[in-house]
């Protein structure tokens, strides 16, 4: 036996486990987490929606002496 069909060997003796990520899930989430979710999802839409706006605006560099308590 070489290498590759004991390496096979070893590697088919393990079972991964499969996760489900179907959307029955969700159906199973009980509607005030529901509610939940869709109030945060509403709330991170608004805020990147203000973060936006500012991000638009060019940033003021001052570069004078004065600033930072230079004399």
């Amino acid at each position: 036996m070489d290498q590759a069909e004991l390496l096979q060997d070893l590697v088919s003796t393990f079972k991964l486990n499969t996760t489900s990520k179907n959307k029955s899930d969700i159906n199973r989430l009980s509607p005030e987490v529901l509610d939940m979710i869709e109030s945060m999802i509403k709330n991170n839409k608004e805020v990147d929606k203000d973060n936006h706006t500012l991000a638009d605006e060019k940033p003021s560099i001052i570069l004078s002496d004065n600033e930072f308590g230079k004399c």
